[in-house]
């Protein structure tokens, strides 16, 4: 069987023409193996310049995420340092609420633990077993708690009730809106 060599030819259908001859299932002239070898040829190079373009993208792009992530952290520690001079004004000139023309802000707090010593001792995981899990570390939640419910003296040294204050911002209702 003669085999049909087309002007376009994908590589696996250049593949299989090869392995059709090479087990004698068909022939070709030398002229169309000349030119489906340098079909071949042109194909495997042009798969490695793709994929070497593709390698370089990927590079282009991991920099390109590792510039927007430095761009993005330096955007929350903007923004976290705008909060906690908020936060600083507002208590050290003891305003709970400032109006602006478009938002308000509130001085608002919450009330959780801050811990004084990472892991309980051993005679702290046996006096205080039912707020230590099983891993042998504090069981957080509950001693805040017992905390927030006025056992401060249990926790003595071990973790106390501490406020972290925060802006709120509201839109302003204007009049006429």
């Amino acid at each position: 069987m003669q085999l049909e060599v087309k002007d376009k030819m994908t590589l696996g259908e250049l593949l299989h023409a090869f392995e059709m001859v090479d087990n004698g299932l068909a022939s070709i002239t030398p002229e169309q193996l000349e030119a489906m070898s340098s079909k071949a040829a042109m194909k495997v190079d042009d798969y490695k310049y793709f994929m070497e373009k593709c390698e370089g993208e990927v590079d282009r792009l991991k920099k390109r995420i590792e510039e927007f992530q430095k761009t993005k952290k330096t955007i929350e520690n903007t923004q976290r340092r705008l909060k906690e001079i908020m936060v600083f004004h507002m208590k050290e000139n003891n305003f709970d609420k400032l109006v602006g023309n478009d938002f308000k802000v509130n001085l608002q707090s919450t009330t959780k633990a801050t811990w004084k010593t990472p892991e309980p001792s051993e005679a702290q995981r046996i006096s205080l077993s039912n707020y230590v899990r099983v891993k042998y570390e504090w069981d957080k939640k509950a001693i805040e708690n017992e905390l927030k419910n006025g056992d401060k003296e249990k926790f003595k040294g071990i973790a106390e009730l501490g406020k972290t204050y925060y802006p709120k911002f509201y839109v302003q209702k204007r009049i006429g809106d």
